[in-house]
């Protein structure tokens, strides 16, 4: 500082002088973190821009001349958050690079980037020289000039080259003093106690599995209903979670309900007349019930940790209830045990009059319940709810089968049956059946979407599948429901939603 820019000392009576300005450290931290102001304030158009200049970085780095008594002044890069885009807008990451035993480097993939939920391993390159910023040349296009054109003339070293700023740069550095990375970064050694909790926590996924059986009458439980994949997550089972092995197989899920049944009321139904199905999850995002077969090992219906049926929504379903979702660390099943139509599903006894039985099984008082427990192929298992336009409340009627070639006419008759059963024990729910109406069928795609089905169309026809959800109502005339009787019942669902 000379001349006009002289530091001004009159204060002091000295005047201007000669002199130096800058900073001078003291000493030097642990961990050294680099602000790049690239945002500044332009003075031209009076306002903060971003800048986008090349500004290169080491990755190791010798602060020692700036402290001449500190001889262990060398830092390594460990850390690199970038921002792209502009001033206004724009999006973070960063590279972090974990702990090398020894200090060596382990292969090419030595940082780690983080990019909301995506994180991947990357080189040196994509962490540092990637960042630096600058320009990058424009892409030409050949229908002006040829790439042997571009070659031959070598027309990428002219100056007016079309050049395009890099958006994504390097915002801020964060350095480790080297003597002190070990201390800071290696990771501590477990307690003795965490140790065993791990390894007692590891058994138990490798060899027990937490099953909640859930039965007919846990569906029948909570009337009025709604969606499945939200109102109903509220119902709990009447049965107790149980520890099976990973290798035991699916029939002794059968064996353990049995036995519980057994000593607390009378269950006289055999195993064949019982099947079982698995919540899943399928690819299109529903939460069904599909076939489990008696013969399958445990282990082989579990999903596996990084399936999306660990997620909060599905702990919400049937089974999942407070003592299974504390054992996040162990595999768990939530299981549908149903019983062959005709029985009574509170009490199990064969009540196929009043519990009812669809036209393809014979329903007359003499005929034995049919048996189930080898699921055949092309029956297909569906959960079946009723919706009164009286009262726009849904009520579930229960668990039904029927081959692929049934049509949802075909089930009009253990519709009813289950209504009139379900009516008897809530009449305040839903009104008596009319004298003259037609029926209507629809299936529960989802929360938000509801999809009408031919009743004279087979169930493989109308794209149906094992562990649907179809819903009946009576569709009445305009002029007495006040408007479409299917358009009643979609707004209702709608409403119903937006109450949860």
């Amino acid at each position: 500082m000379e001349g006009d820019n002289a530091y001004d000392a009159s204060d002091g009576g000295f005047g201007k002088q000669r002199a130096k300005k800058g900073i001078r450290f003291k000493s030097l931290p642990g961990i050294l973190t680099v602000l790049l102001k690239r945002f500044i304030f332009d003075i031209e158009t009076l306002d903060t821009i971003k800048t986008n200049y090349e500004m290169r970085f080491p990755k190791r780095i010798d602060m020692s001349e700036f402290v001449p008594d500190d001889k262990d002044a060398i830092y390594t890069l460990y850390g690199v958050t970038v921002q792209t885009g502009t001033v206004s807008s724009g999006h973070y990451y960063c590279f972090l690079r974990p702990w090398q035993e020894e200090g060596g480097e382990q292969g090419l993939l030595n940082w780690i980037k983080f990019d909301d939920e995506q994180i991947t391993r990357v080189t040196d390159y994509a962490a540092l020289q990637d960042n630096f910023g600058g320009d990058d040349l424009q892409a030409h296009s050949v229908w002006n000039k040829s790439i042997d054109e571009i070659r031959k003339n070598e027309l990428w070293k002219r100056s007016n080259w079309p050049l395009q700023s890099r958006i994504n740069n390097a915002y801020i550095l964060v350095y480790i003093r080297e003597s002190l990375v070990e201390a800071m970064l290696r990771p501590p050694q477990p307690s003795a106690g965490l140790v065993e909790r791990i390894t007692r926590e590891t058994e138990q996924r490798t060899t027990k599995v937490l099953v909640q059986v859930v039965l007919e009458r846990d569906l029948l439980a909570r009337q009025p209903c709604g969606f499945w994949d939200t109102y109903e997550g509220t119902i709990e089972s009447t049965l107790p979670v149980a520890e099976h092995g990973h290798k035991d197989k699916a029939v002794e899920i059968w064996k353990h309900m049995h036995a519980h049944l057994d000593k607390t009321e009378q269950f006289a139904i055999k195993a064949e007349q019982f099947a079982m199905f698995v919540l899943r999850r399928r690819t299109n995002r529903q939460i069904r019930f599909s076939s489990l077969s008696h013969d399958t090992l445990i282990k082989n219906n579990i999903a596996p940790a990084h399936d999306p049926t660990t997620d909060p929504h599905f702990s919400r379903m049937f089974g999942m209830n407070q003592e299974m979702v504390a054992c996040n660390n162990t595999p768990k099943m939530t299981v549908l045990a149903m019983a062959a139509n005709g029985f009574n599903p509170y009490s199990y006894q064969w009540e196929p009059d009043g519990w009812g039985t669809h036209e393809n099984i014979s329903n007359s008082k003499g005929a034995p319940p049919q048996a189930i427990f080898g699921w055949v192929e092309d029956t297909w298992q569906l959960i079946i709810k009723y919706f009164c336009p009286f009262t726009n409340k849904i009520l579930m009627l229960g668990v039904v089968y029927a081959g692929n070639t049934s049509k949802p006419k075909h089930l009009i008759s253990w519709v009813e049956k289950r209504f009139d059963a379900v009516h008897q024990q809530h009449p305040t729910l839903a009104r008596a059946l009319p004298e003259k109406f037609q029926w209507g069928c629809f299936e529960e795609y989802s929360s938000q979407e509801i999809k009408k089905l031919e009743l004279n169309t087979t169930l493989k026809d109308n794209d149906l599948y094992l562990g649907d959800i179809l819903i009946f109502q009576p569709l009445l005339p305009e002029a007495s429901s006040g408007q479409d009787g299917t358009i009643r019942f979609l707004n209702s669902m709608y409403s119903r939603v937006l109450d949860l």
